[in-house]
């Protein structure tokens, strides 16, 4: 496996906000978002699935967060790994761009579709009918609302949709976070702070 990082720390996003976890950053990345938070993720080192599994195992905490760039690229890799450790509960965070029907052995999935990937509508359609699945969309204050089609398009209940605000550094999150929880009573989508950055800025491995 090409491995960016690992660390503990609290899972700061989504549906496992609060949780601990193990985070497990895989390298690669088949998007270039301008205002990416983990450009560093083209770093990487060549470790055994062995080697990964007994760091994760070593951690002392249950739940594994994977996510990159984007882990599926790896998919192969990552799912040898759950089958060497199968006692750990497995948290995936993807741009939506890979399916496999191996994803229903997740224990929850992340999905953040990003405006600057073309949809695959059969990708998207699969994705959709997971039942482990939740959508994340970034909140861009100068950006059309473009998720709003896409979750009509795909007949996505607004229960299972994050809207988190734009902003990789403290500043930026509590500039445009006002805006966003506006947005989210209005429109009735759950709000999703970035609690990582709100207490530790940019730094890295947190």
């Amino acid at each position: 496996m090409k491995v960016n990082e690992h660390f503990p720390a609290i899972q700061g996003e989504g549906l496992t906000t609060g949780l601990p976890v193990y985070f497990l950053r895989l390298s690669g990345c088949n998007s270039a978002c301008p205002w990416c938070d983990s450009k560093y993720h083209t770093e990487f080192t060549n470790m055994s699935i062995e080697e990964v599994s007994k760091i994760l195992d070593d951690s002392g905490l249950d739940d594994i967060i994977i996510t990159g760039g984007e882990p599926m690229l790896q998919k192969d890799a990552l799912f040898n790994l759950m089958e060497q450790a199968p006692n750990l509960n497995y948290h995936l965070e993807t741009n939506g761009t890979i399916y496999d029907f191996k994803m229903g052995r997740f224990d929850t999935i992340a999905c953040s579709p990003k405006r600057f990937i073309n949809d695959n509508e059969d990708v998207s359609v699969r994705l959709s009918r997971l039942k482990n699945l939740t959508y994340k969309f970034v909140y861009e204050p100068k950006e059309a609302k473009w998720w709003e089609d896409y979750v009509k398009k795909y007949n996505i209940d607004k229960k299972n949709v994050y809207i988190m605000p734009l902003g990789a550094t403290r500043e930026e999150q509590l500039e445009n976070m006002p805006e966003v929880i506006n947005y989210c009573i209005t429109n009735k989508y759950k709000f999703s702070a970035r609690i990582q950055v709100l207490a530790f800025d940019t730094k890295r491995g947190v």
